[in-house]
């Protein structure tokens, strides 16, 4: 069922598929600072052009709290710049709450995150709400992930942001998890909506390195 839902996928946004792929790679770090806390952090650099364009170089901040042994609380700051077609500072304040459980060999995870963003050159704040879930299937230490995301906008900035649907992302491909560290690497789509209210997918290719201490 899984592999036909994912070749109807395929089939339907094929047109895209003549523009160029981008490229994303992301490190993330995990350090526990006891039974309660975390601090987090993370680099995400982003190419476009088939890799021949960078295009931005995110990182990112936050100190997470555990609520329960499946919950977890957290606050956190990014900054963004963006590179095209001119460079542009983008800096976020988020609060987030993390979801994970685990049956048999399925991992299953949800976050929900709030950003307040300050992009040079827009007036105001933006706010906008995304909601994530992921599953694992791990059968050993090597198996495979899906994951999706929608992203929605609460406000209105002239020029940047229309209330209401912003994007959605999904990525899938195989997981590997050894003692303090994960691998991910495969396919990622984007559907992000322009001002004027049209959205297209983008298609590219995923790199995650997660590590933990």
């Amino acid at each position: 069922m899984t592999a036909r839902l994912t070749l109807l996928f395929l089939l339907f946004s094929a047109p895209a598929w003549a523009e160029p792929l981008f490229f994303w790679q992301q490190t993330s770090v995990r350090y526990r600072l006891n039974l309660k806390w975390t601090l987090y952090g993370e680099l995400q650099p982003r190419w476009r052009r088939d890799f021949k364009d960078e295009q931005a170089l995110g990182a990112r901040v936050a100190l997470f709290r555990d609520l329960s042994q499946s919950v977890k609380l957290g606050i956190g700051y990014g900054k963004l710049p963006t590179f095209l077609p001119r460079r542009t500072d983008e800096n976020r304040i988020y609060q987030q709450v993390d979801w994970a459980g685990k049956a048999e060999i399925w991992q299953f995870s949800g976050r929900f995150r709030m950003e307040e963003r300050w992009i040079e050159r827009v007036r105001g704040v933006i706010l906008r709400t995304r909601f994530r879930t992921s599953m694992n299937w791990m059968p050993s230490d090597l198996g495979a992930y899906v994951s999706q995301e929608l992203f929605l906008n609460l406000n209105h900035r002239e020029r940047q942001t229309v209330r209401g649907f912003d994007q959605y992302r999904m990525s899938m491909g195989p997981r590997y998890e050894a003692n303090s560290w994960t691998l991910e690497a495969g396919y990622v789509g984007q559907r992000a909506r322009s001002f004027s209210r049209h959205s297209h997918w983008n298609h590219g290719i995923l790199l995650n390195v997660g590590l933990s201490f």
